[in-house]
Protein backbone atom coordinates (compact mmCIF):
# COMPACT_ATOMS: atom_id res chain seq x y z
CA UNK A 1 0.00 0.00 0.00
CA UNK A 2 1.56 3.62 -0.83
CA UNK A 3 1.96 6.16 1.54
CA UNK A 4 -0.42 9.42 1.25
CA UNK A 5 1.55 12.18 0.64
CA UNK A 6 1.22 14.68 4.29
CA UNK A 7 0.79 17.64 2.28
CA UNK A 8 -2.33 15.68 0.51
CA UNK A 9 -3.30 15.09 3.87
CA UNK A 10 -2.97 18.24 5.61
CA UNK A 11 -5.51 19.57 2.38
CA UNK A 12 -8.05 16.97 2.97
CA UNK A 13 -8.07 17.59 6.92
CA UNK A 14 -8.52 20.92 6.36
CA UNK A 15 -11.06 20.42 3.64
CA UNK A 16 -13.08 18.36 6.29
CA UNK A 17 -13.03 20.89 8.83
CA UNK A 18 -14.27 23.01 6.75
CA UNK A 19 -16.73 21.37 5.58
CA UNK A 20 -17.52 21.06 9.19
CA UNK A 21 -17.51 24.52 10.27
CA UNK A 22 -20.04 25.22 7.07
CA UNK A 23 -22.52 22.72 8.29
CA UNK A 24 -22.25 24.22 11.70
CA UNK A 25 -23.01 27.52 10.83
CA UNK A 26 -26.12 25.74 8.45
CA UNK A 27 -27.61 24.48 11.67
CA UNK A 28 -26.71 27.39 13.96
CA UNK A 29 -28.43 29.99 11.55
CA UNK A 30 -31.41 26.72 11.16
CA UNK A 31 -32.06 26.87 14.65
CA UNK A 32 -31.64 30.83 15.65
CA UNK A 33 -33.21 32.18 12.31
CA UNK A 34 -35.96 29.49 11.42
CA UNK A 35 -38.36 30.24 8.39
CA UNK A 36 -41.27 31.96 9.71
CA UNK A 37 -45.01 30.14 8.96
CA UNK A 38 -47.79 31.17 7.05
CA UNK A 39 -49.28 32.84 9.26
CA UNK A 40 -46.67 34.87 10.60
CA UNK A 41 -45.22 35.67 7.04
CA UNK A 42 -48.81 36.71 5.96
CA UNK A 43 -49.50 38.71 9.72
CA UNK A 44 -46.36 41.01 8.39
CA UNK A 45 -47.58 41.20 4.84
CA UNK A 46 -50.47 42.40 5.46
CA UNK A 47 -49.56 44.75 8.10
CA UNK A 48 -47.55 46.28 5.49
CA UNK A 49 -49.81 46.50 2.86
CA UNK A 50 -52.94 47.26 4.66
CA UNK A 51 -53.88 50.26 3.41
CA UNK A 52 -53.61 49.06 -0.39
CA UNK A 53 -54.93 45.52 0.42
CA UNK A 54 -58.08 47.56 2.10
CA UNK A 55 -58.56 49.96 -0.98
CA UNK A 56 -58.14 46.58 -3.85
CA UNK A 57 -60.98 44.77 -1.22
CA UNK A 58 -63.33 47.80 -1.80
CA UNK A 59 -62.82 48.72 -5.05
CA UNK A 60 -63.60 44.71 -5.74
CA UNK A 61 -66.61 44.97 -3.74
CA UNK A 62 -68.29 47.86 -5.62
CA UNK A 63 -69.40 47.03 -8.94
CA UNK A 64 -69.44 50.50 -9.96
CA UNK A 65 -65.81 51.46 -9.47
CA UNK A 66 -63.27 51.26 -12.50
CA UNK A 67 -60.86 48.00 -11.82
CA UNK A 68 -58.28 50.33 -12.64
CA UNK A 69 -56.44 49.91 -9.16
CA UNK A 70 -56.03 46.26 -10.23
CA UNK A 71 -53.73 47.19 -13.40
CA UNK A 72 -51.63 49.13 -11.69
CA UNK A 73 -47.45 48.36 -11.83
CA UNK A 74 -47.70 49.05 -7.49
CA UNK A 75 -50.40 47.16 -6.78
CA UNK A 76 -49.24 43.84 -8.95
CA UNK A 77 -46.31 43.91 -7.32
CA UNK A 78 -47.71 43.95 -3.95
CA UNK A 79 -49.90 41.37 -4.56
CA UNK A 80 -47.88 39.32 -6.69
CA UNK A 81 -45.23 38.92 -3.16
CA UNK A 82 -47.64 36.38 -2.62
CA UNK A 83 -48.80 34.90 -5.38
CA UNK A 84 -52.57 36.58 -4.95
CA UNK A 85 -54.38 35.57 -8.22
CA UNK A 86 -57.36 36.62 -7.89
CA UNK A 87 -59.86 39.12 -5.69
CA UNK A 88 -63.58 38.21 -5.37
CA UNK A 89 -65.79 40.25 -3.47
CA UNK A 90 -68.46 38.47 -0.98
CA UNK A 91 -71.42 39.94 0.89
CA UNK A 92 -69.05 41.62 4.00
CA UNK A 93 -65.60 42.13 2.43
CA UNK A 94 -63.55 40.50 -0.61
CA UNK A 95 -61.23 37.02 -0.15
CA UNK A 96 -57.28 37.44 -1.90
CA UNK A 97 -56.83 33.84 -3.66
CA UNK A 98 -53.26 32.70 -3.02
CA UNK A 99 -52.12 30.50 -6.12
CA UNK A 100 -48.44 29.46 -5.47
CA UNK A 101 -46.79 26.61 -7.50
CA UNK A 102 -44.77 25.44 -4.32
CA UNK A 103 -48.65 25.27 -1.97
CA UNK A 104 -49.49 21.12 -1.83
CA UNK A 105 -52.49 20.40 -4.06
CA UNK A 106 -54.38 19.51 -1.31
CA UNK A 107 -54.41 23.01 0.41
CA UNK A 108 -56.17 26.17 -0.17
CA UNK A 109 -55.12 29.48 1.45
CA UNK A 110 -57.18 32.82 1.59
CA UNK A 111 -56.78 36.51 2.50
CA UNK A 112 -60.51 37.25 3.57
CA UNK A 113 -61.21 40.69 4.30
CA UNK A 114 -64.22 41.67 6.36
CA UNK A 115 -65.12 45.37 6.79
CA UNK A 116 -66.40 44.43 10.37
CA UNK A 117 -64.03 41.98 11.59
CA UNK A 118 -66.19 39.79 12.51
CA UNK A 119 -65.37 36.21 11.01
CA UNK A 120 -67.99 34.24 10.81
CA UNK A 121 -67.33 30.12 9.48
CA UNK A 122 -70.22 29.77 6.94
CA UNK A 123 -69.49 26.51 4.59
CA UNK A 124 -72.52 24.17 4.23
CA UNK A 125 -71.77 20.17 5.53
CA UNK A 126 -71.85 18.71 8.96
CA UNK A 127 -69.10 20.41 10.29
CA UNK A 128 -67.46 20.21 13.94
CA UNK A 129 -67.24 23.30 16.16
CA UNK A 130 -63.96 25.25 16.12
CA UNK A 131 -61.46 24.39 18.44
CA UNK A 132 -58.88 26.83 19.15
CA UNK A 133 -55.41 25.79 18.83
CA UNK A 134 -52.47 27.43 21.32
CA UNK A 135 -52.05 30.04 18.85
CA UNK A 136 -55.51 31.36 18.40
CA UNK A 137 -56.14 29.45 14.73
CA UNK A 138 -59.47 28.03 14.82
CA UNK A 139 -60.27 24.62 13.09
CA UNK A 140 -63.17 23.28 11.76
CA UNK A 141 -63.02 19.59 10.39
CA UNK A 142 -65.70 17.99 8.29
CA UNK A 143 -64.33 14.09 7.13
CA UNK A 144 -61.23 14.75 5.69
CA UNK A 145 -61.00 18.04 5.03
CA UNK A 146 -59.94 20.81 7.71
CA UNK A 147 -60.25 24.70 7.73
CA UNK A 148 -57.90 26.70 9.85
CA UNK A 149 -58.75 30.55 10.37
CA UNK A 150 -56.18 32.65 11.67
CA UNK A 151 -56.80 36.63 12.70
CA UNK A 152 -53.62 38.62 10.76
CA UNK A 153 -55.14 42.35 11.57
CA UNK A 154 -58.34 43.61 12.77
CA UNK A 155 -60.40 43.28 9.71
CA UNK A 156 -57.85 40.58 7.96
CA UNK A 157 -57.62 36.59 8.42
CA UNK A 158 -55.87 33.71 6.73
CA UNK A 159 -58.31 30.81 5.67
CA UNK A 160 -56.73 27.72 4.85
CA UNK A 161 -58.25 24.63 3.48
CA UNK A 162 -56.40 21.35 3.60
CA UNK A 163 -58.15 17.69 1.98
CA UNK A 164 -56.49 14.80 3.25
CA UNK A 165 -56.58 12.29 1.25
CA UNK A 166 -55.77 9.30 3.03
Amino acid sequence: MKKMNPAAKNMIQLLSYIVLMIGMWVVIGAVAFPKPTTVERLTGYVKQNEKVLVQVAENAMDENVNPGIMTSVDVLKILGTEHIAEVTPIENGAVFTISDKDMPKDTSVQIVYLTDGQYAFSREGDWTAASPDKNGTLRWVSGNTVVAVSKLSDCFFLEETTVDAH
